[in-house]
C-alpha cells in the first residue's frame, strides 16, 4: 500500500441483448515485482486483518471515479457508464466515510448517479439501524447502492425492503447451474420478477458460456458480467477492449 503497488482493473458489465457496455466493476490487484498480478482473493483477507481495507477501498474509489469520469466525458458521453466499486463492511462503518465519499466525488467530477457502491449482507448483519442510517446518508449524495452476491445469505428478502437498494447482483452460484438445475433457474426468474416489482436493476454475475447468457436472456435478464463477456482488464487492456466492442447508440 505504501509503495503504491496496487492497481485497479475493470471488468465490463454488459447489456446482454446487444453486447454494449453498461458499466465497469473495479477490482483491485497487487502488482507484485516477482509474482506478477495477484488477485484480491489472495491478499484482501490479510489487508482486513491489518486494518488496511478502508485505505485500499478509498484508493480504488478515487481511481475508479476518475477513470469512469474520463470515459463518460468521451466515448460514453451519449450513454454514461456506471462505475461499480465494492466496499468492505469496515469501510462503510468508518465515522468519516460519508464525508470522504462526498469529497472524493466532488474532486473526481463524476456524476454521483453514475457511481454504484456494491455491498454485501455483512454490512447490515451487525447493526441494522446503524447500517440503514449510513446507507441513507450515502444515498443522499445521489450515489446508487448494489447488493452483491444476492441469494446466498439468510435474510436477503428482508434487506430489500429495509434498505435503499438500486441494483441486485445474482450470485455466480445460480448462474453456474442455470442450465442444469431447475431450482437455480427458478430462483433467477424469481429475482428478476422481484426486480420488476421493486424497481431495482438486476445484474447476473459469473457468466462463463454462451449457453448461460442465452438462458439469462430467455428469462429476461438484461445485464451481466463474467469471463465469457470480458475478463478484468488493466487500463491499457481496457482501452484495447473498448476499441473493439460495439459502443452504445
Amino acid at each position: 500500500v505504501d509503495n503504491q503497488g496496487l492497481d485497479v482493473y475493470f471488468q465490463p458489465l454488459m447489456n446482454l441483448s446487444d453486447l454494449t457496455v453498461h458499466g465497469f466493476e473495479a477490482l483491485v490487484r497487487w502488482i507484485h515485482p516477482e509474482k506478477g498480478v495477484i488477485s484480491a482473493f489472495h491478499f484482501i483477507p490479510l489487508a482486513e486483518d491489518a486494518g488496511l481495507t478502508p485505505k485500499i477501498d478509498r484508493m480504488v474509489l478515487q481511481r475508479t471515479c476518475a477513470k469512469v469520469r474520463d470515459l463518460n466525458n468521451t466515448i460514453f458521453a451519449d450513454r454514461p457508464a456506471a462505475a461499480h466499486v465494492n466496499l468492505s463492511p469496515t469501510s462503510i462503518r468508518q465515522n468519516d466515510f460519508v464525508k470522504n465519499l462526498a469529497t472524493d466525488l466532488a474532486e473526481s467530477g463524476l456524476n454521483p448517479e453514475h457511481l454504484v457502491l456494491e455491498i454485501t449482507e455483512g454490512v447490515m448483519m451487525q447493526d441494522v439501524e446503524q447500517a440503514a442510517s449510513r446507507l441513507r446518508a450515502i444515498k443522499s449524495l445521489g450515489v446508487r447502492l448494489a447488493l452483491d452476491d444476492f441469494g446466498t445469505g439468510y435474510s436477503s428478502l428482508s434487506y430489500l425492503r429495509s434498505f435503499p437498494v438500486d441494483v441486485v447482483k445474482i450470485d455466480k452460484l445460480f448462474v453456474d447451474e442455470i442450465e442444469t438445475d431447475e431450482g437455480a433457474s427458478a430462483l433467477v426468474q424469481a429475482i428478476l420478477r422481484l426486480g420488476l416489482g421493486l424497481t431495482f436493476e438486476v445484474v447476473a454475475e459469473g457468466i462463463e458460456t454462451q449457453e448461460q447468457m442465452k438462458s439469462l436472456l430467455d428469462l429476461g435478464c438484461l445485464y451481466g458480467q463474467g469471463y465469457y463477456l470480458a475478463h478484468p482488464l488493466s487500463s491499457p487492456d481496457l482501452a484495447e477492449f473498448l476499441e473493439k466492442v460495439r459502443q452504445p447508440s
